[in-house]
């Protein structure tokens, strides 16, 4: 099996070779993360990818609020909810 070795660029590659790196993340699609004192600071990515990666976040969220509505249906048809007056009965 392939590994992926992550590519990287240091922070002043990144103030110095911008428009070089920018043509790389837009041509493979893959990202770049920038490096500081050897330690991750960023990520550069091309705008696709950026855009798919919002779109798939957005996704999850809307997938995750409607299984805890269908979920929360659920109990309250089997009666399984009580009524609060206050946080303070959930938590004393």
């Amino acid at each position: 099996m392939k590994q992926y070795i992550p590519r990287t660029a240091s922070a002043r590659e990144l103030q110095t070779c911008y428009r070089k790196l920018l043509n790389e993340v837009k041509a493979t699609h893959e990202p770049i993360f920038i490096m500081s004192n050897n330690k991750k600071e960023a990520v550069l990515l091309d705008l696709d990818t950026y855009q798919m990666l919002c779109e798939s976040h957005a996704k999850i969220e809307k997938e995750e609020l409607l299984e805890a509505i269908r979920e929360y249906e659920k109990d309250k048809a089997e009666g399984k909810l009580i009524k609060l007056d206050s946080l303070d009965d959930l938590i004393g």
